[in-house]
């Protein structure tokens, strides 16, 4: 039974990656058997819109984690001991959770 490990191993794992292969669709594709869903209410020049608002959001909220992050890089650096890096990332894990959005 020992010596057949090896190939079982292979087996599954081929198995495995030959249903992860069929089971998702290429990128830009849609699944199979599924019709493209309309969004509610929405017109192309609405979704465009949207989507305009929404990337610039995104974006918007990239910059602000960039900029804590680069605080508490300088911070990090500064730090002469445990203790200042320590506060450094309490400072930064407080930033961050500011910037999460409230639902």
């Amino acid at each position: 039974m020992k010596k057949h490990m090896p190939w079982i191993v292979i087996a599954l794992l081929s198995a495995g990656a030959a249903m992860a292969q069929t089971s998702t669709p290429a990128q830009g594709q849609r699944p199979q058997g599924g019709a493209a869903r309309p969004q509610a209410g929405a017109s192309g020049q609405g979704q465009e819109q949207d989507f305009a608002k929404r990337k610039q959001e995104v974006v918007q909220h990239l910059q602000a984690r960039a900029q804590v992050i680069q605080t508490a890089l300088g911070c990090v650096q500064g730090a002469a001991n445990q203790e200042a890096l320590h506060t450094c990332r309490e400072q930064e894990r407080h930033q961050l959770e500011q910037l999460r959005p409230r639902h």
